[in-house]
């Protein structure tokens, strides 16, 4: 298989688990999402952040993080595997990792997403 061409199986059965909710709510689904709070755990601990501080993060993040980029790139990658068009689903893959800006960030998704893999294979 050359550097270009990627395997790609998608099953879009409703009655399937949805592996992204487990992903994030589950701290037993072996990813590490669970575990990426961006340190609300630590504020909530000490007792800095009251739960409208908790929602409005969370709101904020899914407006500017989440949907502007995890979706979009979600949306360019289900579209290259509909169509068999590796080369920009790779294009996609590399976008999203270079929106992160911190390695750390990078690193981490780039293991959760090795994670995910081996779970669903």
């Amino acid at each position: 298989m050359s550097p270009n061409q990627v395997m790609i199986f998608m099953d879009t059965d409703i009655d399937r688990v949805d592996i992204s909710l487990l992903q994030m709510s589950d701290s037993f689904f072996p990813t590490g999402l669970y575990a990426t709070s961006n340190g609300l755990e630590s504020f909530s601990q000490i007792k800095k952040l009251k739960r409208k501080d908790i929602s409005r993060f969370i709101t904020i993040h899914l407006r500017q993080v989440i949907g502007p980029s995890d979706c979009t790139a979600l949306g360019n990658a289900y579209e290259s595997c509909r169509k068999r068009d590796f080369v920009s689903l790779l294009t996609a893959d590399k976008s999203l990792y270079f929106m992160r800006m911190v390695e750390e960030t990078r690193s981490a998704s780039v293991r959760s997403g090795n994670q995910l893999l081996k779970c669903v294979s």
